[in-house]
């Protein structure tokens, strides 16, 4: 096994619903005693989305060997250089962590602070709408229970007022957004404003299922 491929796997028994909490199990005790080294940014965002997932949540709560994969991928984050962590790593991760209920909350903080820290210093150039949409969604929602600074949600909305209608195609980095700032009761008027713009600017065959 590797890291990436136990994400993606994880991911498929996800989506097909699968219930055999022993699968889960066993692919967490295998990223568990992978050696650190062989960690990379990648492999660490597939499996933290792929745990964080509530179907994957709901099999394996509680249950220990998941708990300390947990604890190692935040442990593995913090360490990693910043100039790795592309815009859609920080998306994964900051949308990741901000779901995955049984983080401790010192860790997932201190996770998100470095984040938001390391998001500020990516140009907005190369942020896509997806990319900034999810850390924004991920972000309202975590502020109003973490005690992490706001300067990030600050930053991401100026580089998604910053994208015209046309370049936000995706009904889902609207929702993001717009789903985000309902959960955390919080209204960015100006981003709100704008969302409203670029979802008027979608085709109607944008919106089916």
């Amino acid at each position: 096994w590797n890291s990436q491929a136990i994400g993606i796997t994880v991911n498929s028994f996800t989506r097909l619903s699968v219930t055999h909490t022993e699968v889960y199990l066993h692919l967490a005790t295998a990223a568990c005693v992978m050696d650190v080294g062989d960690l990379d940014v990648q492999g660490v965002c597939n499996m933290a989305h792929a745990f964080s997932r509530a179907h994957t949540r709901a099999l394996t709560e509680g249950v220990g060997v998941v708990d300390s994969l947990n604890v190692k991928l935040l442990d593995v984050c913090m360490a990693f250089p910043p100039h790795l962590f592309t815009p859609q790593a920080l998306a994964t991760l900051s949308r990741a962590f901000v779901s995955w209920e049984d983080t401790p909350v010192g860790r997932r903080n201190a996770l998100l602070e470095r984040l938001g820290q390391i998001a500020q210093h990516v140009p907005m150039k190369e942020y896509s709408a997806q990319a900034a949409a999810i850390i924004v969604g991920a972000y309202a929602e975590a502020l109003p229970r973490a005690d992490i600074t706001s300067d990030v949600l600050k930053y991401l909305s100026q580089v998604l007022l910053s994208m015209k209608p046309e370049d936000i195609t995706s009904i889902r980095s609207i929702a993001y957004v717009v789903n985000g700032h309902a959960r955390a009761n919080r209204t960015d008027n100006a981003l709100v404003t704008h969302m409203c713009v670029c979802a008027q600017q979608l085709p109607l065959g944008a919106f089916r299922p």
